[in-house]
């Protein structure tokens, strides 16, 4: 936030907004940044709402679900693979044989 938006804001949200920075900037969760502080955490969380409900907090960018991948050189075998759920959803894919195995054991971990 600019110091010019901060400026417009009423004392007390400037007063939170503060807060909200700190807690952000201690990578504390805000319940506990609040007790810490010794601040009412439903008053914490309200504030907060306002700050981001009139577009006056930042927010750190959000992560990106992008993953890095390298191309590598000559044929990939793939292998086909079938898995019902038990919910009785089918879901076919094919997998690289290199990563079957981790396939099947993050498979075998929703069981």
């Amino acid at each position: 936030m600019t110091e010019r938006a901060v400026l417009a804001l009423s004392p007390e949200l400037r007063r939170w907004h503060e807060h909200v920075r700190a807690c952000q900037a201690s990578s504390q969760t805000m319940v506990a940044y609040a007790k810490a502080h010794r601040l009412s955490v439903q008053a914490f969380y309200r504030a907060k709402a306002r700050l981001v409900r009139y577009g006056r907090d930042q927010h750190p960018p959000p992560r990106s679900v992008f993953q890095r991948v390298e191309v590598g050189s000559g044929p990939v075998r793939l292998s086909s693979c079938r898995v019902h759920l038990p919910n009785g959803v089918v879901v076919e894919f094919e997998v690289e044989e290199a990563a079957l195995g981790r396939v099947l054991q993050a498979a075998g971990a929703w069981s």
